[in-house]
């Protein structure tokens, strides 16, 4: 960590769909990022613009935009990918191009943080302050099912 590279190339280009909000440049932040167990980083940008880059932050790749503003993205040991957003829990088993809603049963869908416990649970903390257990358990030696 002493000294730092730029890994920025197709992620800062002007490609997707993004949020407006005069007086900020919302499109260049990135919101969150993770990997997972076969080395592909994913990025979040602009508040739901979804990147994929498969040779370690050389290039990155949009591959879609999710509904909301992503705060976190957790990666599970099977590869599936969950985002936190303002419009719930959504998931994602091929990479982050289709996305399906998670969200049945919270109360409130402004989802801040998502993390797995070692039980295979998924934990969801919303905005205002409650804690959301999945009642759906994922197997970390097998694909989920839906």
């Amino acid at each position: 960590g002493r000294t730092w590279n730029p890994a920025n190339e197709g992620l800062l280009t002007k490609g997707a769909v993004y949020i407006c909000n005069i007086g900020a440049d919302l499109d260049r932040s990135v919101e969150c990022m993770a990997s997972d167990s076969r080395g592909i980083l994913y990025a979040v940008r602009g508040g739901g613009n979804f990147y994929r880059s498969t040779d370690e932050g050389t290039s990155w790749k949009w591959t879609s935009g999710l509904a909301g503003t992503v705060s976190s993205v957790y990666v599970g040991v099977t590869d599936e990918i969950f985002a936190a957003t303002t419009l719930g829990v959504f998931c994602s088993s091929d990479g982050g191009n289709v996305w399906r809603s998670y969200s049945a049963g919270l109360t409130s869908q402004c989802v801040k943080h998502i993390a797995m416990h070692p039980s295979g649970r998924l934990f969801v903390a919303t905005n205002d302050g409650r804690v959301f257990v999945s009642t759906r358990q994922f197997d970390p030696g097998k694909r989920s099912k839906d």
